[in-house]
């Protein structure tokens, strides 16, 4: 019998972090962006890393719609027409809001992330989970996580 697993992706932060360029704590220049990920199926780079006896059942990816950037929109829609191809592909959108200084900053992710992964695991639709973000927010969530 195969163990379930279901993935959450921070799909704003990941696409950051692939995009940018890495930088130390003093913004000092330390590699090249990971462009070369940025079309990585999904499903297969998490299934890589289970056990076989593992199933990737659902992977839920949380993201916003990017705002005021018409040729940065055009490429999130390519993007997000590629990840339709994943079958067990679930997106969910956040939202971007003012930061007050004539940017903006991404809302809602964080929390529907947490609150899906809440849900499925009520629900007993998993009991093992996979999490894909760099943002060191998430840690407490997961912090002596027990099913």
């Amino acid at each position: 019998m195969s163990t379930k697993i279901y993935a959450y992706i921070d799909g704003y932060n990941l696409y950051n972090g692939i995009m940018e360029p890495k930088r130390d704590k003093y913004g000092q220049r330390l590699g090249a962006p990971l462009r070369k990920y940025l079309w990585l199926n999904l499903n297969t780079f998490i299934c890589f890393f289970l056990p076989k006896e593992y199933d990737l059942v659902k992977i839920h990816y949380f993201t916003a719609t990017v705002r005021d950037k018409p040729e940065s929109k055009k490429r999130q829609q390519i993007y997000w027409k590629a990840l339709e191809t994943i079958p067990n592909l679930e997106r969910h959108l956040g939202k971007h809001i003012s930061d007050g200084h004539g940017g903006y900053i991404e809302k809602q992710s964080d929390v529907n992330l947490a609150l899906q992964m809440y849900c499925d695991i009520l629900e007993g639709k998993t009991n093992s989970i996979v999490l894909v973000t760099g943002d060191s927010d998430q840690v407490p969530r997961l912090k002596g996580f027990k099913i």
